[in-house]
């Protein structure tokens, strides 16, 4: 039987309760327009995960895909908190969030060769960087394993119920990635349902 939301917000609060950003620890490994830096950062030093507003999680989803993985993991209970409690109405922020959640692995390799293919049968011109981005996962994985190297086991947990709230409540939502993809490659191993 699934959790209620109420129960796993309960404990993504517990779990991440003392998770604080250390004074000197920088919060963005790379940066983006679309993302309010100055404010991020300000926040992270000066407040608890648990009080960051609505509007500052809704307006930086993109953040947590760009944060280093101490700050990733500060930001990460928010985020998770938001998309519960506001499904339909971050469905940018929820998408950042399985997609940082979720290890690549050889089936997205084979998947965007065969979209590269795909394309250029249709004509599409594909510049080197775009041929060249499945080779991008190697990077992606070792950010991934940074970041969850950072995470407590009860944190763990909290995620695991995150991910499976979603897919028992929303999965439809994600016919091609989503929840289900993190949890089988990672977060039922990792933090295995007792």
């Amino acid at each position: 039987m699934a959790l209620s939301a109420e129960e796993v917000i309960q404990h993504i609060v517990l779990a991440f309760r003392t998770r604080v950003v250390q004074k000197d620890a920088p919060i963005f490994q790379s940066f983006s327009s679309e993302v309010d830096a100055e404010t991020m950062e300000r926040l992270a030093r000066d407040t608890a995960w648990i009080d960051l507003s609505h509007d500052v999680v809704c307006d930086n989803p993109l953040a947590l895909a760009l944060a280093t993985p101490e700050a990733f993991a500060w930001l990460l209970p928010a985020y998770m908190v938001m998309s519960i409690t506001l499904y339909a109405e971050t469905d940018t922020l929820t998408n950042t969030i399985i997609t940082c959640l979720t290890p690549p692995d050889d089936a997205d390799k084979a998947q965007f060769s065969e979209l590269v293919e795909d394309m250029r049968a249709m004509g599409v011109d594909l510049d080197e960087a775009e041929e060249g981005s499945a080779d991008e996962d190697a990077g992606v994985l070792e950010l991934f394993r940074e970041r969850v190297a950072v995470l407590t086991e009860f944190e763990k947990v909290a995620v695991r119920d995150y991910l499976e709230y979603i897919d028992a409540t929303h999965g439809e939502d994600f016919p091609v990635f989503g929840p289900k993809q993190a949890l089988e490659r990672y977060w039922r191993m990792a933090a295995p349902s007792r």
